[in-house]
């Protein structure tokens, strides 16, 4: 009877990070997210690199007859290369020498852009193209700085910034995405697909042009939708919200804003235990939807 006491009194306190609030409505996600894209112009994947279930879902998504979007803007591609990329998703022959430069080539020397994924995002965008008619192909607008790595002679910058050290590129990452969207797409009253990684995308604290979302609307309030697909939970009651999630159809794809979900501090959606500058407040500030796919942890 002690033992049965002691549980009962320790199950509120398990649970108490889990806020109040409405239950999410899990949506068929390609259905939203089209659905979202006549009320805004931009919706923005908070991409995890390299997750073979998130470029699945993005594949599916560019490849149906109904994903009538003008651009995808992306993170993993040098805009150096843009009239290379132009060609490839024309249907024109280009080599793979040629085309693998698009993605090797970026400002990242990490080689995460040498997953698989990337060169098949490409592939499937071109083989969606080409089922189309020609005024409704899809341009994919390389959000990398063009970065020139024959003229880079230093991975830092000792004195005054210049363009010969990747030090100056790695600076402009942010910027250079940004005005990409701004300048074509926003400006000719296009619709886009915003493709990178989290915190690229993340709606930062109001007043705080911190990334890329951040300086889109800081011209443009209000035009981004964000989407971010599920990893894992961080904190003590992360057992609890998987369960929850868990629940959802799969994929699913639920808006934030007034539910228990939206009122979460926005770390344990990020798996993050400690304070991030990015991540205050509560998640529905900082995301619009949250995204379920493939199996939980």
């Amino acid at each position: 009877m002690r033992l049965a006491l002691v549980v009962l009194l320790l199950a509120p306190a398990a649970l108490a990070a889990v806020p109040p609030g409405a239950e999410p409505v899990p949506r068929d996600p390609y259905v939203a997210i089209l659905e979202e894209f006549e009320r805004r112009p931009l919706i923005a994947f908070l991409e995890t690199h390299g997750s073979p279930d998130q470029h699945r879902f993005l594949r599916t998504l560019v490849s149906r007859p109904d994903f009538r979007v003008d651009s995808i803007v992306v993170e993993f591609g040098n805009a150096r290369y843009q009239v290379t990329i132009d060609r490839y998703l024309r249907g024109e022959r280009v080599s793979s020498a040629s085309l693998s430069m698009v993605w090797r080539k970026t400002t990242q020397t990490s080689g995460v852009w040498d997953d698989p994924v990337y060169a098949e995002f490409f592939r499937t965008v071109r083989s969606a193209n080409l089922r189309r008619p020609g005024g409704e192909r899809v341009r994919v607008l390389l959000g990398d700085p063009p970065i020139d790595w024959r003229r880079i002679r230093t991975s830092t910058c000792p004195r005054r910034p210049g363009p010969t050290c990747l030090e100056y590129w790695i600076s402009r990452r942010g910027e250079h995405f940004a005005d990409v969207v701004l300048r074509k797409v926003l400006a000719r009253g296009r619709r886009a697909l915003l493709v990178a990684g989290a915190f690229h995308l993340v709606r930062p604290p109001a007043g705080r042009p911190w990334n890329e979302t951040g300086m889109i609307e800081r011209r443009h309030p209000g035009s981004v939708f964000t989407v971010k697909p599920h990893d894992f939970f961080g904190g003590a009651d992360r057992a609890e919200l998987e369960r929850r999630v868990g629940a959802w159809p799969r994929p699913s794809l639920a808006l934030t804003r007034g539910t228990w979900l939206g009122a979460l501090p926005p770390g344990v959606a990020f798996g993050e235990t400690g304070a991030h500058p990015m991540l205050t407040g509560r998640l529905e500030d900082r995301l619009d939807s949250y995204l379920v796919l493939g199996s939980t942890p």
